[in-house]
Formats: structure tokens, sequence, C-alpha cells
């Protein structure tokens, strides 16, 4: 039976086992599990793709970056991952806070008598 080559067979090949304590550590996840990816015998999620590229660039060692796109296949094929820029939104994400003033500046209590003249008038 031939070993898979994929980044993170390599990347454990390439780092010491102190280096795969600490990647696992800041990755959120165990050893073992960067093994089984390493082999074939778990996937990888978008989620712990992230979590693990993040994670190797926390070692401060430029060989052992990882990227999301080398360990996730669905990563590989999103336009995001590959740094495309995010579509603009179009809605408005934050309703306007009630009460506040359109400059930013605090509202202040109106008393009952500006509030029966302006009636009034």
């Amino acid at each position: 039976m031939t070993k898979p080559k994929n980044a993170m067979y390599k990347w454990l090949h390439t780092a010491t086992p102190d280096q795969h304590k600490a990647l696992a550590k800041a990755a959120k996840t165990s050893v073992g599990h960067l093994k089984h990816i390493a082999f074939g015998r778990r996937g990888v999620t978008a989620e712990l793709a992230i979590r693990i590229a993040a994670a190797s660039y926390t070692l401060k060692v430029l060989a052992l970056r990882l990227d999301q796109r080398d360990l996730c296949p669905a990563c590989g094929t999103c336009p995001f991952a590959a740094g495309e820029p995010m579509p603009a939104p179009t809605t408005i994400l934050r309703p306007p806070v009630k009460g506040a003033k359109a400059n930013g500046a605090k509202a202040t209590p109106r008393s009952k008598k500006a509030d029966s003249a302006a009636l009034t008038a």
C-alpha cells in the first residue's frame, strides 16, 4: 500500500514532534487527528483547514506554513479562499439605533413644555 502524499503528510515529515504538538494545540485538535489526516483516514472540513493554516503561521517557520486550500478540497475550489474580493452587501446589516441622532450624537430628552409647544406650532 502506498502512502498518500498530501500537504499534511509532507508537513508532519518536515516538522519536529514538538512542532506537531504546538500545531495541534494551536489548531485545537490532537496530533493523532493530524496523523489521521496525513494518512487519508480522516477528511478535513473547511473550519479545521482554516484553524490548521492559521496555527501553522503561529509557529513562525516559513517552511512549515500550510495553506487551507491544500488541506481541504472545498477550500481548494472556493473563490474566497483564493483571495478574490468578497461581494459588497446589498442590505444594511445593522438597523439604526432608536433615539440616536443621525450625526452620532447622543439623543437628549425633551421636556413636556417643548413637546406641547411643538404640537401647537
